[in-house]
């Protein structure tokens, strides 16, 4: 048992999409969402299965050069990239959310290569999301959802079924959050690994499965907690780089939010309208840096982490406003912080190098 789910682990780790085209190519309706923002209830209630659709490290993108600006994030050219080469054309359609600047404008390169008839694959449908906190922005958000559901082709009736499946997901993965922040943590990139497989592959019996191998997964003995801060990186190369230096990832506060952790509202979500305001609720990991100028340092603390390091692409227009304020309160605390800023999506030797030292000049954990 153990040797087939290690397989499928790592099939899906060397091919993401591969659970969602087997489904697509046995008859199931597939839907592609983007990012941690979009309402995976509305697909499951559409009878469709889910797969998050994201980019690929070491791609070349040729044809997305040739429409996008330099500007556009490194993971949307790639699934740019996956579009017009037709990797995804097994997908009925992919819904991308406006709170991320890059997937929204995607969603209208691909609207408007369509509509001339330059690219195939699925349809690009937005999650128009509104995140001003007034009453106007909320009822725009209802509206939006309402109008998601309405596209996909979602039911209201099987919308119990679907908040249930995504309540377990999501358990499965803060478990894995929770073994990773323990006192005998599980390594970070392998915590990584698994959940990008349960964002790859929504199928109930693989869950159970994987969530009955937690138990027997290795842990890092006294090793150096380190919480990884700012953009989602593209695969697992930083964290390897910090084991290396007997250090671990033990959270991520990454735009990512693999591992379900972005606080959402307490009140339970029973219908469209409460996901609607379940959506407008939702505060980006920007947004949250804004409000609170200890958010960092909660985290550290929370997770006991011996050192930040906080890894920002070179396309990051955000997120920096808010370091100076938090490496501040960090440095009060008597945290060390490594700021790794401007680096390409995908890191080089000598961030790599870089994480290493760090890690090593933390000194022996207490």
């Amino acid at each position: 048992m153990k040797n087939t789910l290690d397989a499928r682990i790592s099939a899906l780790l060397a091919d993401p999409l591969r659970a969602a085209r087997l489904a697509a190519d046995s008859g199931r309706r597939v839907i592609g969402y983007v990012g941690p923002d979009v309402p995976v209830e509305l697909i499951l209630a559409a009878d469709a299965l889910p797969v998050r659709v994201s980019g690929k490290s070491g791609m070349a993108t040729p044809r997305a050069d040739s429409f996008m600006e330099r500007a556009f994030m490194p993971e949307m050219r790639s699934i740019a990239e996956q579009w017009v080469s037709r990797e995804l054309d097994f997908i009925d359609s992919i819904v991308l959310p406006r709170s991320d600047d890059s997937a929204q404008r995607l969603y209208y390169y691909m609207c408007e290569l369509q509509r001339l008839g330059r690219c195939a694959g699925p349809k690009p449908i937005i999650h128009d999301v509104a995140a001003i906190n007034r009453p106007t922005s909320v009822g725009h958000t209802i509206a939006a959802t309402l109008k998601l559901a309405r596209e996909i082709g979602a039911r209201e009736r099987s919308l119990p079924r679907a908040i249930g499946e995504v309540a377990e997901h999501m358990h499965a993965l803060r478990q894995v959050a929770s073994i990773q922040q323990g006192d005998s943590p599980l390594y970070g990139s392998v915590a990584l690994r698994l959940a990008r497989c349960l964002h790859s592959c929504w199928d109930a019996p693989f869950r159970r499965e994987l969530q009955a191998s937690f138990a027997g997964l290795a842990r890092a003995q006294m090793e150096r907690r380190i919480l990884l801060v700012g953009n989602a990186p593209p695969d697992d190369r930083l964290h390897r780089a910090m084991e290396k230096s007997r250090a671990t990832v033990v959270r991520e506060l990454t735009d990512a939010n693999w591992f379900a952790d972005r606080p959402s509202p307490e009140a339970a979500v029973q219908s469209f309208e409460d996901i609607g305001r379940r959506a407008h609720a939702r505060a980006s990991l920007s947004q949250r840096l804004a409000r609170s100028e200890d958010a960092i340092l909660e985290a550290a603390q929370g997770a006991r982490a011996h050192g930040v390091v906080i890894w920002m692409i070179e396309e990051e227009t955000s997120l920096g406003w808010e370091l100076p304020a938090q490496l501040a309160t960090l440095k009060r605390a008597g945290i060390p912080a490594l700021v790794l800023t401007r680096q390409p999506w995908e890191a080089d030797s000598g961030v790599l190098r870089a994480l290493e030292d760090f890690c090593a000049e933390l000194g022996e954990p207490q």
